[in-house]
Order: C-alpha cells, then sequence, then structure tokens
C-alpha cells in the first residue's frame, strides 16, 4: 500500500516507472518435522557453463576469476528449512549490528490475476497493511515506526513482499505480525472503499509520466497471452469494480505457509530463530501452493509496433525483446550482454526497478538524449528493455537503426576480449553493491527463493565469470533478433484524450572476507583534516568488499561528471559520490580530483511543467528561499567501507590538500514571503499540495522537538494526516515529508500527491487537522513513539556505506562532529511535553502550495 518516495515518475527524470512500495518503519512446543536443504554442490548449468570454456589456459583464467571474494555475505551459510506445513525458511547470522532483517515473500502477483480483476493481488497487499486480528488499526506498521523501525511492502510480477528492519531486541515483534498477517489479515468490507481511493490516487501519480504510459502500452503488446502482460497495479476500470469478496477470496487462496517464504537476516543466533519460527507459524496450515501460471507466451514470429501521442517535451522510445527467465542458463550471459550494451544496475529489484542509463565506454552509450536497459530477475520469460527519448525533430529510424546496429554486431561479430572484461567487471561491482545490509541481503534470498532460483544467486559470480565471447554472441542471435522486438514511440503533440494509465505495482559464492570481532565491523566515525583543513570523515566498515565516496560542495546549482544529488543529504549543498571495491579506492580518489577540478555553475532549472516537480519549486519561494550559488570546492569529505585509513589519507592529500577549500555558506534568512500559492497546469493527472514552515536549526534546544511534532503529525503513512486522509478516508496515497538543514538554517516541508476532484475536499481536511494540534495537542504516548522511532531509526536507517556516509557529512554540517549514539540519544530524550506544546503555534505558521491540474 506504500511506494518509496518518487515512485511513478519516469527514470529519464531521475524517477521510477515501475511499482514498488517503500516505507520508512518464551513458550515451548512440538517443532515439526522439517527438511534441510543443503547447498554445497554448484546446479547443473554450472557445468554446463563451464564446459563452454574452451581452452585450459581459459579455464585457469576462470577459476583465478572466482577465487577473488565478491561478497559481504557467505550465502553458502545461510540456512534454508521446510517445515511441516511448506513454509521455507531461509537464515542467515551478521552479527556487525544488534539488527534484524525478514522479508516474507508471497508467491503471488500480477501474474495470478485474471482479466477484470488485475490488481487484485496489489489490492490485497494495501489491505494487508492495514490490520489483523491481534494488531488492529493500523499497528502492524505503527508497532513498526514506535520501535525505530523500518518497513516495506511491494507487488510485482511474480512475487507479493512484505519486509521490516528493526532493532534485534523487537525479532519476536515482527515475527508475529508476518504470522498475523499471513493467517489472520482483517480484509474489512467497511474499508475497501477508503483503500480503493489510495490505490486509484497511486495508480494516477503514473499517468503524469510518458514513460510510464510507453511502458505499459509496450508490455501488453509485447505478451499476447501471458500474464506478464498486465500492469499490476491494475487497469483503472478492474480497480474501480473490485469488489470485497475478489480481494477476500485472493487473499485467502494465496497467503499460506505452502506459498511463502521467510528469509531473516541479522543479530540472530540461527537454531534459536528457527525455534520462534515454529514457535508462531506452526498452527497455520499449509494451504495451496499452485501459483506458477500455465500459460505459455508462443514465439514471436514478427516485429511488433505501438505508437502514442501526448503533451511532452521529448519523444519517448522503448524496445522490448523477451528475455530469459532467472533459472535459464542464459540469465548469467544475457546479464554480462546486457553490460556490454549499456553497464548494469545489478539484480537487486527493490534497488534498480528502472532501467540502468547508459554508462560511457557501452555500445549504446549517446544514442538519443538519453537511453537505458532493464531487465528483472523473473520466474518465466520475461523482458529486457532498451528505452530513452530524443528531441522531437530526431528520425525515428535513426534511432532504431542505431540501437540494432551495435545489436547487430554483437550477433555476427565476436566482443573484443578488453570490453568484455570492462563490462564483466562493472556487472560483478554491482553484484556486491546489491548486498551490503542485512535488508538487501533479505531481499535477494527471498526473492530468489521465490522464483525457485536461490542457486543461481549463490553461483552468479562464477557463472558470469564463465561466460565468453562466443556465449555473448549464441545468446544475441537467440533472443535479440530484428523480429523479436517489440518497439513503441511516444511522439510529443497534442494529446488525443486523457489516458487511463496503469503502472506496475511496482561475490557472491567466493570466500567471504574473515570479520574482526563481534561489535567492531563498522568503527566509529573519525575525523581528520587535510593540510587544507578540509575535514575528512573515515569510517570503516569490514564486512563488507566495498565503499562509498562522498564529496560536499556547497551549491545546490553544479554541474559535474560524477554521480550528484543536490540537496541530499545536506540541504543547500551538493553531494558527488562513487562507489569502489576494495583495492580500488585510490583510482576512484583520482576520478574524484578530476571531477572536482571540472565542476561548472549551472542556471537553475526552469519551472516545471511536472506537478511535482513544481510544487517542490514552489514551496521554498514562499520562505524566501534561492537556489544556493556557491563556492565550487569541497566543503567535506566522507568514506566508509573496507579501506586502510592511512593509505586513503595519504592518497586525498595528494588530490585534495593544496585546492581551496570552501568556505560556509552565508546563512539564509528565512521569511515568509508569500502565504498561499496556486500554480495551474490543467490538463496533468494528478494535483499536488505542499505545506512548509520555518524550523529551528540543529543547535537549538527545539530542533527536535519539531521533528518529533511532524513526526506525530505525519510519518510516510502513518501519523494523524495519514491515519485520517489515508487509512479512514483514502483521500490520497503517501504523504512525504523532509527536516531540511544547511547547519544553520532550517525548514520542514509536508508533501501529497491527490486526484484533482479531490483536491478541494483533501485542503480542507489537511487544514483541519493541523489546526487540530492546537486543540488536541500530542499525548504522552505519542510523544513516547516518537522518540522511540528517532532513536531506532538512527541504527536501521545507517548500515550500509551510502547511508554512514551520508548521515557523516549531514551531520558534521549540523554539528561540526558527528554525533555518538549516546550524543543522539540525549537530544532526543531531552524533549518534553511542554516544548511540543509550546512550539504547535509557530508549527501552524507555515505556507502552502498548490499545483491544481483541474481543466
Amino acid at each position: 500500500m506504500h511506494s518509496r518516495t518518487g515512485a511513478g515518475k519516469s527514470w529519464m527524470e531521475g524517477k521510477s516507472i515501475f511499482e514498488s512500495h517503500y516505507h520508512g518503519s518464551t513458550t515451548s512446543g512440538r517443532i515439526a518435522y522439517h527438511s534441510r536443504r543443503t547447498r554445497s554442490q554448484p546446479p547443473l548449468y554450472l557445468a554446463q557453463m563451464q564446459s563452454r570454456i574452451s581452452n585450459p589456459v581459459s579455464l585457469i583464467i576462470f577459476f583465478l576469476l572466482i577465487s577473488v571474494p565478491l561478497f559481504a555475505y557467505d550465502l553458502n551459510q545461510v540456512r534454508v528449512e521446510h517445515f511441516q506445513n511448506g513454509l521455507t525458511v531461509m537464515v542467515l547470522e551478521d552479527h556487525t549490528l544488534p539488527l534484524v532483517s525478514t522479508q516474507m515473500l508471497y508467491r503471488v502477483g500480477g501474474r495470478n490475476e485474471c482479466d477484470g480483476t488485475t490488481g487484485v493481488a496489489h489490492f490485497v497487499e494495501h489491505m494487508a497493511f492495514r490490520a489483523t486480528k491481534n494488531f488492529p488499526k493500523t499497528d502492524v506498521v505503527n508497532r513498526i515506526y514506535a520501535a525505530g523501525g523500518e518497513w516495506h511492502g511491494y507487488t510485482w510480477i511474480d512475487e507479493t513482499t512484505y519486509f521490516e528492519t528493526v532493532p534485534v531486541q523487537y525479532v519476536d515483534l515482527v515475527l508475529q505480525i508476518q504470522a498475523d498477517r499471513m493467517h489472520n489479515a482483517l480484509i474489512n468490507e467497511s474499508e475497501v472503499e477508503a483503500e480503493r481511493g489510495a490505490v486509484l490516487t497511486e495508480l494516477h501519480s503514473y499517468e503524469n509520466d510518458p514513460a510510464s504510459l510507453l511502458n505499459d502500452a509496450v508490455l501488453t503488446t509485447c505478451f499476447l497471452e501471458h500474464p506478464y502482460r498486465n500492469n499490476t497495479i491494475g487497469w483503472t476500470s478492474d480497480v474501480e469494480h473490485l469488489q470485497h469478496d475478489d480481494i477476500a477470496n485472493f487473499y485467502h487462496r494465496y497467503y499460506n505457509p505452502s506459498n511463502a517464504v521467510l528469509a531473516i537476516v541479522g543479530d540472530i543466533k540461527t537454531d534459536e530463530i528457527l525455534q520462534r519460527v515454529h514457535r508462531y507459524f506452526d498452527v497455520i496450515p499449509a494451504g495451496n501452493s499452485d501459483s506458477i501460471p500455465r500459460t505459455k507466451e508462443p514465439p514471436q514470429i514478427g516485429e511488433r509496433r505501438i505508437n502514442l501521442n501526448g503533451p511532452a517535451n521529448s519523444n519517448y522510445f522503448q524496445i522490448t525483446y523477451v528475455a530469459p527467465a532467472a533459472q535459464d542458463s542464459d540469465y548469467p550471459i544475457f546479464l554480462l550482454l546486457q553490460s556490454v550494451l549499456t553497464g548494469s544496475s545489478g539484480i537487486n529489484f527493490i534497488q534498480h526497478e528502472d532501467p540502468e542509463k547508459a554508462q560511457p565506454q557501452t555500445l549504446l552509450y549517446g544514442i538519443g538524449e538519453s537511453i537505458g536497459s532493464f531487465i528483472c530477475p523473473s520466474e518465466q520469460p520475461y523482458v529486457f528493455t532498451i528505452a530513452g527519448k530524443t528531441a522531437r525533430d530526431v528520425s525515428q529510424t535513426e534511432i532504431e537503426s542505431s540501437i540494432e546496429n551495435k545489436i547487430a554486431a554483437l550477433r555476427n561479430d565476436l566482443i573484443p576480449a578488453e570490453e568484455l572484461e570492462r563490462a564483466r567487471k562493472q556487472l560483478l561491482f554491482e553484484l556486491v553493491m546489491d548486498i551490503t545490509n542485512t535488508e538487501n541481503a533479505a531481499h535477494q534470498l527471498a526473492f530468489f527463493e521465490g522464483i525457485h532460483a536461490f542457486d543461481v544467486l549463490q553461483h552468479l559470480p562464477e557463472l558470469v565469470n564463465a561466460v565468453t565471447p562466443e556465449a555473448i554472441r549464441i545468446v544475441a542471435q537467440k533472443y535479440l533478433q530484428p523480429h523479436q522486438r517489440t518497439i513503441g514511440w511516444y511522439l510529443a503533440g497534442a494529446l488525443p484524450h486523457p489516458a487511463a494509465l496503469m503502472k506496475p505495482s511496482v561475490k557472491l559464492n567466493a570466500a567471504t572476507k574473515p570479520q574482526t570481532e563481534e561489535g567492531n565491523l563498522i568503527s566509529e566515525p573519525q575525523i581528520r583534516k587535510l593540510k587544507n583543513k578540509l575535514p575528512v570523515i573515515f569510517q570503516r566498515v569490514t564486512h563488507v568488499p566495498s565503499g562509498t565516496l562522498r564529496i560536499l560542495i556547497p551549491s545546490d546549482t553544479v554541474s559535474s561528471s560524477a554521480e550528484s544529488v543536490a540537496d541530499e543529504p545536506v540541504w543547500r549543498y551538493t553531494s558527488l559520490n562513487w562507489k569502489f571495491l576494495e583495492g580500488e579506492l585510490n583510482q576512484v580518489i583520482a576520478a574524484a580530483q578530476k571531477s572536482v577540478a571540472e565542476l561548472k555553475q549551472e542556471k537553475p532549472d526552469e519551472e516545471s511543467d511536472d506537478p511535482e516537480t513544481r510544487l517542490n519549486q514552489t514551496l521554498p519561494q514562499l520562505l524566501g528561499i534561492v537556489p544556493t550559488v556557491g563556492e565550487l570546492h569541497p566543503a567535506a569529505i566522507a568514506i566508509a567501507g573496507d579501506f586502510d585509513e592511512q593509505q586513503a589519507l595519504i592518497s586525498l592529500e595528494n588530490a585534495f590538500g593544496k585546492i581551496p577549500t570552501a568556505r560556509k555558506l552565508t546563512p539564509l534568512k528565512l521569511q515568509v514571503t508569500e502565504k498561499e500559492k496556486i500554480v495551474r497546469i490543467p490538463g496533468k493527472p494528478q494535483s499536488q499540495l505542499g505545506y512548509a514552515i520555518i524550523a529551528p536549526p540543529p543547535s537549538s534546544r527545539d530542533s527536535y522537538a519539531y521533528r518529533m511534532l511532524l513526526y506525530i503529525l505525519t510519518h510516510d503513512y502513518g501519523g494523524r494526516l495519514g491515519e485520517e486522509l489515508i487509512t479512514k478516508r483514502g483521500l490520497v496515497y503517501y504523504i512525504g515529508n523532509n527536516y531540511n538543514s544547511d547547519g544553520t538554517s532550517a525548514w520542514i516541508s509536508i508533501t501529497t500527491g491527490v486526484n484533482p476532484d479531490k483536491l478541494n475536499e483533501v485542503r480542507k481536511e489537511f487544514d483541519r487537522l493541523l489546526k487540530d494540534l492546537a486543540n488536541n495537542p500530542p499525548s504522552e504516548s505519542e510523544l513516547k513513539e516518537a522518540k522511540s522511532y528517532l532513536i531506532g531509526r538512527r541504527l536501521t536507517g545507517n548500515q550500509n556505506n551510502d547511508e554512514l556516509t551520508a548521515m557523516a557529512l549531514r551531520e558534521y554540517i549540523d554539528y561540526g562532529h558527528v554525533l555518538t549514539s549516546a550524543e543522539f540519544k540525549t537530544k532526543v530524550e531531552s524533549v518534553t511535553q511542554e516544548q511540543l506544546d509550546k512550539i504547535i503555534p509557530e508549527f501552524l505558521k507555515g505556507v502552502t502550495a498548490i499545483v491544481d491540474t483541474n481543466p
């Protein structure tokens, strides 16, 4: 029922086009008989792949390659148990931090829906986050929030998943929630209409995006018979007419132990956690496990095309081929083929649900304004997609011919060894980045077991390293022929009629690096200064053979050759980001030195015709905030990962120790310039509503009081706003919120998308709930929950290198150092009930921005 920030927008605008849901949140008993599966032998297709190696020299190279440590987690250590009632349980111990992640995956998704009831799997997922027998109202998520945890869920073509990360002392809580959701979800008929409103609002959020429209149209053209053709979130008319019985019957048919995989990763003991799982799940009957579609898509024997027209600044294209399923021996080869064409983004669906933008030195790089590719692990053959956009005056034939010529070269000729090795290295790098924390690991275990491909996941580095140029050519010939294409174009122009868009609801097996003593796998951050006084924050993370380098630039109007993000993780700054494998830090520092030297200021973005983007442009303007044009010099550097600190300091000194360092940003004097502003962009399918207030900076005693009041008012799908506008009324789908700080100034934003016909109603309810804070101030229990959430979330939300470097830089800018856990807890615990009551009047002095898309 819940979507990650920005879901529903095109990858070509840095947004998502695939539906996924992110929310960010003893007694003895008889142990039932179960079987234990061992994973010591490679699957048959590994032997088949190895047999393709044609000479002894290649064989030697192959085994040298696979001896390199590639993964933070040794997947051979995963314990896989099959309970008597059919439940598959996977356990992997990770004692890095005192937390645990669980993922419950059901082998049911869009593939199991019939005409007239598309979207029912996704609708069930929404309802399953509402209430269960033992967790009434929305306790299935609110109890996770209160524990300082994070919860997620998504519906996709093959699966529906629910997962949580919490401090380890709450592991019984999440197991109880997962068991109750499996057997006791309350699919109340009285709540269906409210949830339908939330689902339709989510669905409409995708309609502003041409790439989403095009993707739906191409998939329905590519698949003639297999249910993979359907939009996972459902077609609008189906969602509008789903009945309570459709939803309840679907839940009772597919939510059962024999159709489920539970993965648990974290600071637990395997035997002990299995006993707990037995305690909560053994009482649940096995149920039905037949969820794999019988329909097989017939071979495509001719090119298919579809053209759309609509308002846009560019033309969009998508070329789709049927691709092998994850268990197919061609799958690892196809992954490497993708890396050759555009580069790879790995195989973790929740991290990489959008097409990977083509990288320099790949075959398709430079075609059109932007281009990328996408392939998703699947139970049955799904798709490989090449998609992008181009200027309106560029010939369609030119784009299609440019792509086909590159692919034809792979079909006809052997790829040069140098190109193949570059692509192989990039793919193996992404496989490392796929699993960098407990949440990633739990997801990947359950996901691949769910599609019966865990063996593939375990042995994927070996399989990738075994791929030869000849194998690439054979697979290209097999899957990427011109007659196997489905080509779609979305041409910028007049919109014939508002379309009813439907959006999808949504190394590895090598030796693990020796661990240090438990509890010391993530060190405390250390701050060093280069000779020019540039601060560098080091944090060693030794259980992952990779790292992240971030450089903070005091300007949010920066043009860089590196991966860069404005206003994240620090408002008014741009973060330049690099990831690296163990031993590669010097190369990354050299690349960073070059990128910093080439930084350029760019003009602030023009006013956007995308409603969500326009809202985010308008809100800060009402507080007198303008784009920051600062110095193009580093303000701070952070590195987290597996690296030699002394060598890193020497390399950073050589690269950055003699350049100017950035001065502190000039503090902004925030003030309300306009109390309310309405922007009209008629014809777009979804409007936007936002509220912003000036907040105290982190140094203020009231800073955390404002953050707690924000949490009480709204946190993703919870809080007072979420309970009323989402859970009870179904008026909106998601409510975003943020505390923005540059260390000296701060402001808070609350934003949501809303269907145009509901805009006035949502506005009135929003205003009413805000004003109700004065008449109904936060209770003691609400304050206690807010404190628990903030303290727990600092642990569960900062596990991997990206998260750790972001937190380090954010706190360094805010406080001049990185807070210890004890310091953070002291700040949070010091907030009093009286403080909250005192700041409510200031909290209500905010500004409102509306993007009205009504005709």
